[in-house]
Parts: C-alpha cells; structure tokens; sequence
C-alpha cells in the first residue's frame, strides 16, 4: 500500500512538473528584479491608444532615454529621442525630433502616463499597486500574473528570471500591450542625447 501512495505521489508531482501548474517565479521576485537594478537598458513594443510603436528605453536612476526606432502608426516619429534628467529640470523632458528639440512638461498629454520620465517598471508596479495581489499561473517558461483591477485585468508575463516580457490591459476601450525584449542589467547605459 505504501508503494502505490508513494507511486501516486511521483505521478501527481510528475503531472505538475510537466504541465507547469506551479509558477515559475513570484511576483515578488519579479518587483526585486527591477528594483534592484541601478540601471538597465531594453527595447519594447508598444501597442494601444498612444500609436503601434518600438522603442530602445534606457534607465539610470535619475535618467532616462527613449528612442523610438519604428512608429508604424505616425511614421514622422521615427528617430525622436526623448531624455529625462532630473537634474536638468525634474518636470520636464526634452525631446530631439528631425533637426529640432522640444521640451514637454511630465504633465503634457505625450508625456504624462508614460515612462519617458519615470522607470518603467515603476510605471507598471504604480499601475497594479492598487488592483491587489495578482493571481499567478505558469506557462511553460514563463508566470502569467493576473491582476482584477476597477473594471479591467491587468495582465503580465514573467520570464524564469524574473524578467516582465510582456503586458496588457485595457485602457479607454482599447487593449495596451508591451512587448519587451533585449535586456542588459547594471549597464551605465547613455541616457542623453
């Protein structure tokens, strides 16, 4: 009798190995990640109210560098980089677009919401901070991370290492979704011009 009850064991831990019913990493170990970095460079895409855009996000602390490198929806915006130093003016960010520059208040409609001029991990954590603890399911490699949020979800996959990959929620109707890819940690990345 206590062979087959070890042998069920084995094949119900089996069954959970291989179906993923557990998740990879928590969402703790995820917001550890982010936090810990002193800086970090990635690209992602963006897909929602604001365009279909790619970008290369650069974060140093107190400083940070967008460059939008494809703008499928608005083509003109390719190329534009936007810089955030707190130093230089803690409300406002630059932006070099063609030969020009212009400088945008953190509370104009481009700018406000966005992680032009604030890490965009924190960008995210401030998002779901008030949708409570989310549910947590694994997916083969990745932890999909559910959170019920006032008349929406919002949803973020996690890679093995604790890396979000991907996000998506709605937002005025209309889904928004990051994709993130290329990651480089505590890598002193240019953050001007």
């Amino acid at each position: 009798m206590k062979l087959y009850k070890s042998l069920a064991g084995l094949i119900v831990l089996s069954v959970l190995l291989s179906t993923g019913a557990w998740a990879e990493v928590s969402w703790d170990q995820v917001q550890k990640k982010a936090r810990d970095a002193k800086s970090y460079q990635l690209t992602y895409s963006y897909k929602g109210p604001r365009g279909e855009l790619d970008f290369d996000y650069a974060y140093a602390g107190d400083k940070i560098r967008t460059e939008i490198v494809r703008a499928k929806s608005d083509p003109s915006k390719k190329g534009t980089v936007i810089v955030y130093d707190k130093s230089w003016k803690p409300d406002m960010v630059r932006a070099r677009i063609g030969g020009g520059e212009i400088i945008r208040k953190n509370s104009h409609k481009d700018v406000e919401n966005t992680p032009f001029y604030q890490s965009i991990f924190e960008m995210i954590f401030s998002q779901t901070d008030k949708c409570g603890k989310p549910s947590a399911k694994a997916q083969g490699d990745k932890t999909q991370f559910t959170f019920k949020c006032p008349g929406y979800e919002y949803k973020i996959w996690a890679n093995a290492d604790g890396e979000i990959i991907k996000t998506e929620r709605e937002v005025d109707h209309v889904t928004e979704t990051r994709r993130f890819m290329s990651y480089r940690w505590n890598s002193n990345p240019k953050t001007d011009f």
